[in-house]
């Protein structure tokens, strides 16, 4: 979507396992031989994707970033896998440390915004195995913390923010709704994406439907109103990401996808061209 960091972050997604190919030693002092700590470290980064794919998932961050760091003698310091969110300003670093100094696994928490970091939580190298299974506990740890903290699904609400600004306010055939989704984003949704996105916004109240055509409610309306679009001149973007942003604040509800198939939404692009 409109995160344009996006793709970028989704290229970078591919971490080596091969340690061989790092150049790296590992400290008598830290693990019995090269080959345990090279199995740690391929655990840890491998259960780590697997435990934390719920950031990615369920609350819209991109594995954007891993990076290794060595001694001078070439000693394994650290590897470090980062998730980040730029819509809501947030970004995890997961982290294990081996080196006698400040060692162990860790998750920091930091706000994009204001720069400021918190500790949210760690286990020392003492209370590890070497399987790293114990990623699992601090996965579901962390999950708790991002509902508590409402870090919603970002994905999601910048697919509804984009169907409902290509709807507007008057009678919008679905011909005219792909029209003004490709003028917007140069696409064409899923069908699955735009089903969920109509079932969303009708129930929230935000889009109605008379016939086939949809249309903003009066609630939808006064929405894109408080975002003073016309009046702060922004450009179409900046509608998507500001609508988006509200949709994350509306309280969550159930709702029933749209039944379009995909032979109307082939009739539709026909008629579109």
């Amino acid at each position: 979507m409109h995160c344009l960091h996006h793709a970028t972050y989704i290229n970078k997604n591919k971490i080596d396992l091969n340690m061989e190919n790092q150049k790296v030693k590992f400290s008598q002092s830290f693990m019995r031989d090269k080959y345990k700590g090279m199995t740690v470290r391929k655990n840890f980064i491998k259960n780590t994707q697997k435990f934390f794919m719920f950031l990615e998932t369920e609350f819209g961050f991109w594995k954007y970033k891993y990076r290794f760091s060595k001694q001078k003698k070439g000693d394994i310091a650290s590897d470090t896998i980062r998730y980040e969110n730029c819509y809501i300003n947030r970004k995890v670093e997961i982290s294990n440390s081996y080196q006698p100094h400040d060692y162990g696994f860790r998750i920091d928490l930091f706000n994009l915004k204001s720069g400021k970091s918190k500790l949210i939580s760690y286990v020392l190298k003492e209370k590890q195995d070497d399987n790293q299974e114990y990623l699992k506990e601090q996965a579901e740890a962390l999950r708790y913390y991002c509902k508590i903290k409402q870090f919603k699904y970002m994905k999601d609400t910048m697919d509804y923010a984009l169907i409902f600004l290509s709807i507007y306010e008057e009678s919008t055939s679905l011909a005219y709704i792909l029209f003004n989704v490709d003028g917007i984003d140069r696409s064409t949704p899923r069908l699955e994406e735009l089903n969920s996105s109509l079932g969303w916004l009708q129930a929230q109240g935000l889009v109605g439907k008379e016939g086939k055509e949809y249309f903003w409610t009066e609630a939808g309306t006064s929405l894109y109103n408080s975002i003073g679009a016309k009046k702060k001149k922004q450009n179409i973007f900046n509608q998507w990401d500001t609508i988006a942003k509200k949709f994350m604040k509306l309280p969550e509800t159930d709702f029933k996808p749209e039944e379009i198939t995909e032979k109307e939404v082939a009739s539709a692009l026909r008629k579109k061209m």
